[in-house]
């Protein structure tokens, strides 16, 4: 792979935030243009038919100021909300499925449940793993903090 290739894949730090804001505002546009479906509420999440990003690209693709939306970017946003901690919880809890308008088209399987449970679990595992990273982090600096006040009263030139 060349390092052209790098670039167009969004892998800079730079390049992925400004795909995670865009996939954001994208989320929210979905949220407005087909309420019945996508939700930011999350008690009110529902699980998405299967197949539906099918669906959702035929219904970008005739609405006016969403039809220029990239193929990458409706899936990214898929997979930012079926992968959020509320999704999952619908899908553990067996929410039925919902298609754009809404209305229920299928249940949720057992398999599907089970691997809902086991992401989340892993989502649970990997924040727990962050926040401690974090505290050790901040005691960390607050150490420092500490050895550079020391240093500098026993510096001090009377």
């Amino acid at each position: 792979m060349h390092s052209g290739m790098l670039s167009d894949m969004g892998t800079t730090g730079n390049q992925k935030r400004k795909r995670a804001e865009r996939t954001r505002a994208f989320l929210q546009e979905l949220c407005e243009h087909f309420p019945q479906c996508f939700t930011a509420d999350r008690a009110a999440v529902r699980p998405l038919a299967i197949g539906i990003q099918a669906t959702l690209k035929t219904a970008i693709s005739e609405h006016a100021t969403l039809a220029e939306t990239p193929a990458w970017l409706i899936r990214q946003a898929l997979a930012r909300y079926t992968g959020s901690p509320a999704y999952l919880q619908a899908i553990i809890e067996g929410k039925p499925r919902i298609d754009l308008q809404g209305e229920t088209v299928e249940a949720v399987s057992p398999e599907a449940i089970a691997a809902a449970k086991e992401r989340r679990t892993q989502q649970k595992v990997a924040a727990a793993a962050r926040r401690e990273a974090q505290a050790e982090a901040a005691a960390e600096e607050r150490r420092a903090a500490k050895l550079n006040r020391l240093a500098e009263h026993f510096n001090r030139k009377d």
